[in-house]
């Protein structure tokens, strides 16, 4: 066999290797898609609060203006993340935590 066709056999299978994993990226991006939307339906609330405080409800004692804090409450984990991404500052450093409903403290801290 010349050279030449070995190089031609060698290319084709190259071809045919990245045309698969094409499709498997295809696949998993799906899938990817599937699990986010899945886990942005599930309801377990979690909030981003200041890495000074281990519970939301530290955080509601201390602050001032607790009619602001509801809005650090998410529906789930997976939002959660979103928001302490776009949340952390120079001065601040969020975490997530888990918590109750925002119906829970409302009532709690605003209904007095």
């Amino acid at each position: 066999m010349s050279k030449k066709k070995r190089i031609h056999i060698a290319i084709s299978a190259i071809d045919i290797q990245l045309d698969a994993l094409k499709q498997r990226e295809v696949i998993l991006r799906k899938r990817l898609q599937n699990l986010n939307n899945i886990a942005m339906s599930i309801d377990d609330p979690h909030a981003v609060i200041p890495k000074s405080y281990r519970t939301l409800d530290e955080w509601f004692k201390g602050h001032p203006f607790p009619k602001s804090l509801i809005n650090h409450i998410c529906k789930n984990e997976y939002k959660a993340r979103e928001m302490q991404d776009c949340c952390n500052t120079y001065y601040f450093d969020y975490h997530v935590v888990p918590c109750q409903p925002k119906a829970y403290y409302i009532e709690k801290y605003l209904n007095k």
